[in-house]
């Protein structure tokens, strides 16, 4: 699978006392497999959040959000703050694979 949607089962870590924190909304571990299209909608998306567009197609994405519902993008071993709702539509939620 090219995206992986955490879908609320777990949280991308567990910090000391068992706190939970931070969920992972998606991640996509390589994002060479994704369409041209998606590349380039992933790619505007990291470079208007603040991403350098030199890490453009970095290695992977991943994004979490807190308790409060706030979302961040982890890229190149840097976290930037994003609003999932000008992320690429795909990214937003799963889409359902055809029959």
């Amino acid at each position: 699978m090219t995206i992986q949607f955490g879908e609320r089962l777990e949280p991308v870590a567990v910090h000391r006392g068992g706190r939970r924190g931070p969920w992972l909304h998606a991640r996509i571990d390589d994002p060479a497999t994704l369409s041209e299209e998606q590349v380039a909608e992933l790619a505007s998306w990291l470079v208007e959040i603040g991403v350098d567009p030199e890490v453009s197609l970095p290695g992977s994405v991943l994004v979490s959000y807190d308790q409060a519902g706030a979302y961040t993008v982890h890229v190149a071993r840097r976290a930037y703050p994003a609003d999932l709702k000008t992320a690429p539509k795909w990214l937003r939620a799963p889409v359902p694979e055809p029959p």
